[in-house]
């Protein structure tokens, strides 16, 4: 079926789509490219110079192969079995290294450019699927990962549904808070709060349509909108849960004396300085920073590990590394890191 008169424009072969009076819409999306006040294009998307795709298909593969990878590490250290680390170190990140470039060698062989749909109104941005072929490949990655089983089977599945979730995405104005724009490749990019929702790539000639569009609708939506407090619930859960999960794998019993008496309190502190007030959110930062380092040297000077064993140095280190992370979110609090910046108030 033919949308309409389509030119090629743009170095991603973005094609604007404009109405024809012979078109039957097979959709409500198809329809309102020709209505008044929309503005809408048809434009090959590359898979993986999408920077959106790009960092959904690292978060995706990273978390699941790094979970998997703490589980059987914390297994093998609980067990006493520091000698094996090494290899199994090297067996993660080797999987994980293998999964992702089979990932972006997909994307980049098999996908190509996918066929969307970008679609600009009063009310927000939508963005569609049309390749049938990329459909096809997102519910073969779900299912394909699901009967496979295991990290590997877990990132394929993640990866597919998250493709597929994707394949028909809107975002209205009143949730998002900025928007950001290359005028030399007609990149547009979509903020809530804290991150990139959506990319987009507009035809040369309707980039400034289109941003100009954007951006009113931003500030018409600013006016209803109530002011922001707090960062957003996501970055809160998400910390909660590295949290949860890094105070597990340190109970696992590592060189160093870190027993559950210090751990507790350091997840404790954790979790009450991420969903604290902000200006709380401040002190109880520096107080945790403070009391991971103190903690660290003291236990070092009291109770210094023993490393006699093969692969307890790897072990200690380790174990500082993950403790680390909890010092190092404790001076990124103490800074101010996950306080609001004065544009987010706008």
């Amino acid at each position: 079926m033919r949308l309409g008169r389509k030119e090629e424009c743009g170095r991603f072969g973005i094609k604007q789509m404009e109405p024809d009076m012979n078109t039957t819409p097979d959709s409500d999306e198809i329809a309102k490219a020709g209505s008044a006040g929309t503005l809408t294009w048809l434009g090959d998307y590359p898979v993986v110079r999408n920077k959106t795709v790009a960092i959904s298909i690292f978060a995706v593969t990273t978390i699941s192969v790094g979970l998997t990878a703490m589980f059987v590490i914390g297994l093998a250290v609980h067990d006493g079995n520091y000698d094996f680390l090494l290899q199994l170190v090297k067996i993660f990140a080797g999987i994980w290294f293998g999964v992702t470039l089979s990932f972006f060698l997909i994307g980049e062989l098999v996908f190509g450019k996918v066929l969307m749909e970008v679609i600009i109104d009063d009310q927000g941005v939508t963005q569609i699927q049309r390749s049938k072929r990329a459909q096809a490949l997102n519910a073969a990655a779900v299912v394909g990962g699901l009967l496979t089983g295991g990290s590997r089977g877990a990132s394929a599945a993640g990866a597919g549904i998250l493709a597929a979730s994707r394949q028909t995405e809107t975002y209205r104005y009143r949730d998002l808070h900025h928007v950001k724009g290359n005028p030399r490749t007609g990149e547009i990019r979509l903020w809530d709060e804290w991150h990139t929702v959506m990319q987009l790539f507009a035809p040369m000639d309707r980039y400034e349509e289109a941003m100009n569009r954007i951006e009113s609708g931003l500030r018409d939506s600013t006016r209803n909108r109530a002011p922001l407090t707090d960062i957003p619930t996501a970055v809160k859960a998400l910390v909660s849960f590295g949290a949860l999960v890094c105070g597990a794998f340190l109970l696992a019993g590592f060189p160093l004396a870190f027993s559950a008496w210090f751990i507790l309190p350091m997840v404790a502190l954790t979790l009450a300085a991420i969903l604290s007030h902000p200006p709380l959110r401040h002190w109880l930062g520096w107080g945790l920073a403070c009391g991971v380092a103190i903690s660290v040297a003291v236990l070092f000077h009291v109770n210094s590990p023993a490393l006699y064993q093969e692969g307890a140095g790897l072990a200690l280190g380790i174990q500082l590394t993950v403790i680390s992370l909890f010092a190092l979110f404790g001076v990124c609090a103490g800074l101010g890191v996950f306080t609001l910046s004065p544009r987010s108030h706008s």
